[in-house]
């Protein structure tokens, strides 16, 4: 899903761009080749109207996420107004005889990615119905010559509506099912965090890199009598609300977490939110004192965590990991409910 929407925001952004492309070139076309004094006004407001609309698509496909209202209504807005824009466009450079008439491809093609076939069909009905009065807005017969021309403009509106749309529509069905596929191999299934694989694969990522890196071991401290006691519906109870409180607070450009096996986690932490690290773990280790779970009938129970901490500082992955691991034992070892780092000169 996440791949889906991050593909719709730069296609977004192209169509955008094309617009851009497109009022300029119609400045060019209009004073180049239609200029007249009857509709000089008409073009002016036109392309006032234009810039100040595509001027605030610009900021809020900047400015917003894809699961924004803002950015939602003005993505799909946006075909609407390139319908209008085309019409007026169609008008002030020749009626039915327009070079311009083959944005409506663009413009149902766009249509098809939000709203699949029927936002291609429905787009190039409209588009033929709008061809149609064009055709006869004149008011006089049209040349016999012109005729194969018109006839495979209306063609063309209707094939591409639906053939486009059917070739979009499946394209997109497929790429959703492997975003599926992809998040099903990189993620946990009872978390929903980032999987042991995913963690290695990361790891390796920053290895490459020159850079410090904090890797951080996280594990519940006597999960294994929650299970006995409670049972291992309530263990996967407290594993999913442990992991919700691990992505709240170790998210975006703060950190990654992963579920590492078991009752362990793993969180990567960038180089600049190292200094940040230890305070973000005292704000877990709140959250966690202050929460109680549930175990049906009235009993009800505390969970803590224990953590072991590394910096890179030259060392080899495999080393990092070792550190950040030894450091967790000895968290346990000292009692549980801590954090232990690894390299404490480094730290400080």
């Amino acid at each position: 899903m996440i791949g889906t929407q991050k593909k719709d925001r730069m296609l977004e952004m192209l169509f955008s761009f094309v617009r851009w492309f497109f009022l300029l070139a119609s400045v060019w076309m209009y004073y180049g080749y239609y200029d007249s004094p009857a509709t000089h006004a008409f073009f002016l407001a036109a392309f006032c109207l234009s810039t100040l609309y595509m001027g605030a698509t610009q900021y809020v496909l900047y400015k917003n996420q894809t699961e924004r209202k803002q950015y939602i209504y003005i993505t799909r807005a946006g075909i609407l107004f390139d319908l209008c824009a085309l019409t007026v466009l169609l008008i002030l450079t020749g009626y039915a005889g327009s070079p311009v008439f083959p944005i409506g491809y663009l413009i149902i093609l766009h249509a098809s990615v939000y709203w699949g076939m029927k936002g291609a069909v429905v787009t190039s009905a409209a588009l033929i119905a709008d061809y149609a009065f064009l055709v006869g807005a004149k008011g006089h017969v049209l040349p016999e010559q012109e005729l194969p021309y018109i006839v495979m403009n209306f063609t063309f509106l209707a094939f591409i509506g639906t053939l486009g749309g059917m070739i979009v529509a499946r394209e997109r069905k497929h790429l959703g099912e492997k975003n599926e596929y992809e998040s099903m191999a990189k993620r946990d299934y009872l978390t929903g965090l980032w999987n042991h694989r995913t963690f290695q694969e990361h790891l390796k990522q920053y290895g490459e890199q020159s850079r410090p890196i904090a890797v951080i071991m996280a594990d519940i401290d006597k999960f294994k009598r929650i299970n006995d006691s409670y049972g291992h519906l309530t263990g996967d109870l407290v594993l999913r609300e442990l992991a919700v409180e691990l992505g709240r607070i170790f998210c975006g450009d703060n950190g990654s977490v992963y579920r590492y096996g078991g009752e362990e986690f793993a969180i990567l932490i960038p180089p600049t939110e190292i200094g940040a690290a230890e305070s973000r773990l005292n704000l877990l280790r709140d959250a966690l004192s202050a929460k109680t779970f549930e175990a049906g009938e009235g009993v009800r129970f505390t969970v803590t965590m224990s953590f072991g901490a590394a910096i890179r500082t030259g060392q080899a992955v495999p080393d990092l990991l070792r550190e950040a691991d030894d450091a967790l034992y000895e968290a346990k070892r000292g009692g549980r409910d801590r954090i232990v780092w690894a390299r404490a000169a480094a730290v400080n």
